[in-house]
């Protein structure tokens, strides 16, 4: 996580040690012909990658203690890596993706936290006897 945390400032190392990377542009998305300043890019890429790491970490604190927690946090985190991909895609700019991908996630929080009740059959109640 502290390495995580690092990398979101390695934009600025950039553009100080290599003073030519402050006017670079590129074109890194696989569904756009769109340039973007190499150091944004950077910038960019490494806050979505802060916030994998952060819902990895938080993954795996959670699956110490409630498996709904960890599936969850699961949630979570597959929303991050998908929000990454799309990213390196084309800039996010895929509104439909994105609104399916939020009714996917709503629709699975709900799933997850929504309450239910294990029904008792005969041979339950014989096996704890």
């Amino acid at each position: 996580m502290i390495l995580g945390h690092a990398i979101t400032e390695l934009a600025t190392i950039l553009g100080r040690k290599f003073v030519y990377l402050q006017t670079l542009m590129i074109k890194p998305f696989w569904g756009s012909k769109e340039e973007i300043a190499f150091l944004w890019y950077i910038k960019f890429m490494s806050e979505e990658l802060l916030w994998c790491v952060t819902m990895f970490v938080l993954c795996k604190i959670s699956y110490q203690y409630s498996f709904r927690f960890f599936t969850l946090s699961c949630v979570f985190f597959l929303y991050h890596l998908i929000d990454m991909t799309m990213f390196f895609y084309d800039f996010k700019r895929s509104y439909n993706a994105y609104m399916v991908l939020m009714i996917m996630m709503i629709a699975g929080i709900i799933a997850l936290v929504w309450p239910y009740k294990k029904k008792c059959s005969e041979g339950n109640v014989k096996a704890m006897y």
